[in-house]
């Protein structure tokens, strides 16, 4: 979410267009433009109701300029990781990395049944996918997860799941899932 300018967000009910070098790259509505991904494509997410409030907020500060994230000298922020560690020890939070939130991300989107090739598009893999520990019978070239899906994923996370329904992954998953076994037999 870095170098986010802040019209790169559209929070209306109607569709804009941006232009990214020579293209008119479409920002649908409640959307934000990732201009230059790691791919160095551009790519447009859907915004949930919480994330459009969180960016209502960002966009009304006039501190960062045209900038959604800025640094301490006023210029778009190129990294997060100095930033986060120091908010995790403000938040006395330990062993917590950026690249959890996707994992996390990933598992609360695949709880509530999304796809496998929607959760993959809205990652931003460049080769859908990659990387869920089993191959696709859907040709990449052929299938592609479209804007309504990713829409209804991210607005998924605006419900909890029922606590069956819940996966554990991590470090941690072995132990937690031992823990609540074990309070099933006390209990």
């Amino acid at each position: 979410m870095r170098g986010i300018k802040k019209e790169h967000v559209n929070l209306s009910d109607q569709a804009r267009y941006y232009k990214v070098g020579k293209t008119d790259v479409l920002i649908p509505p409640r959307a934000v433009l990732i201009a230059k991904g790691r791919d160095g494509k551009p790519r447009v997410l859907p915004l949930n109701a919480t994330a459009r409030n969180v960016f209502k907020v960002l966009l009304e500060d006039t501190t960062t300029g045209e900038w959604l994230f800025t640094n301490r000298d006023g210029k778009p922020m190129k990294s997060i990781k100095k930033g986060f560690t120091n908010a995790c020890v403000r938040a006395e939070i330990e062993d917590l990395r950026p690249y959890d939130l996707r994992h996390s991300f990933a598992t609360r989107l695949l709880e509530r049944g999304v796809h496998q090739y929607v959760i993959s598009t809205l990652l931003g893999h460049a080769m859908p996918l990659t990387g869920f520990g089993h191959a696709s019978r859907i040709t990449p070239g052929y299938a592609h997860a479209t804007w309504e899906a990713m829409v209804a994923a991210v607005e998924s996370l605006e419900h909890p799941v029922p606590k069956q329904q819940q996966q554990v992954f991590g470090s941690e998953s072995g132990k937690i899932l031992a823990n609540e076994a074990e309070e099933r037999k006390v209990g």
